[in-house]
């Protein structure tokens, strides 16, 4: 009698497995039929992203903040906003992308009486400082990475490195004055020569980015954007990928 039960145990359980390994096999055949052939893996490997190219656009406000120049002088006569305009070549792949932009911005600040660090007034002239045309070209490459938030909406975030060739100039008038205050500074001295800043041909550029980006369509994004390009900026952009 026990032998009976203990044989009629066996033959369930192993009826039991049979029937599950038979529901399972049906599951895989259903989710994928090619799995029932032989050899065939149990499951496919994605596809790798493909690599995109695009070209793109951008606008973007740049400032020069009054409290950043009186790091350097005591004084400054302003802060500054300017307009940039700039064209970007992007390689995409997946959320990842490499950009190589080329830029120009005009760079001023309303003229003005600035005072060197240091050198306070009335003891010392003051500089009366003229923005000439000044501005600057960039070339630059930065690495961005995207985290999406809906299907056609994304965090955007990443830095990058350039050079930025100055153009125009920055003079200054050297003026006395007669006491603490700078609208004493009338005086030009010097015989009221206009002198040239004497300024490196070339600046590095420290770009740190992030904002966010649409993707209205496939082939084409839009990215409102804000951070440091050696100087603050906020601006968007518009990239169309082949």
């Amino acid at each position: 009698m026990v032998m009976r039960i203990a044989l009629s145990f066996v033959i369930f359980v192993a009826m039991l497995g049979v029937a599950r390994g038979v529901a399972h096999g049906q599951a895989v055949l259903e989710a994928d039929p090619a799995a029932a052939l032989p050899g065939s893996p149990v499951a496919v490997a994605a596809e790798p992203s493909p690599v995109e190219w695009g070209l793109g656009v951008r606008i973007r406000n740049v400032r020069i903040p009054q409290g950043m120049v009186e790091l350097f002088v005591d004084r400054a006569s302003g802060s500054g906003s300017d307009l940039g305009l700039g064209v970007e070549l992007v390689r995409r792949k997946s959320d990842f992308e490499l950009q190589l932009s080329f830029e120009y911005e005009s760079l001023s600040i309303d003229k003005g009486i600035w005072i060197e660090k240091g050198k306070p007034i009335p003891a010392n002239e003051a500089d009366f400082v003229e923005f000439d045309g000044f501005g600057w070209f960039t070339l630059e490459a930065t690495a961005l990475l995207h985290t999406p938030l809906t299907k056609i909406l994304a965090l955007r975030y990443g830095a990058g490195l350039g050079l930025g060739v100055l153009l125009g100039e920055v003079t200054h008038v050297d003026r006395g004055c007669t006491s603490s205050n700078p609208e004493s500074c009338t005086e030009e001295t010097n015989g009221g020569q206009k002198l040239a800043y004497d300024l490196p041909p070339v600046m590095p550029v420290i770009n740190a980015v992030f904002g966010v980006q649409l993707r209205p369509i496939e082939k084409m994004t839009i990215n409102v954007e804000g951070g440091i390009r050696t100087l603050p900026f906020f601006g968007v952009s518009g990239t169309y990928f082949f």
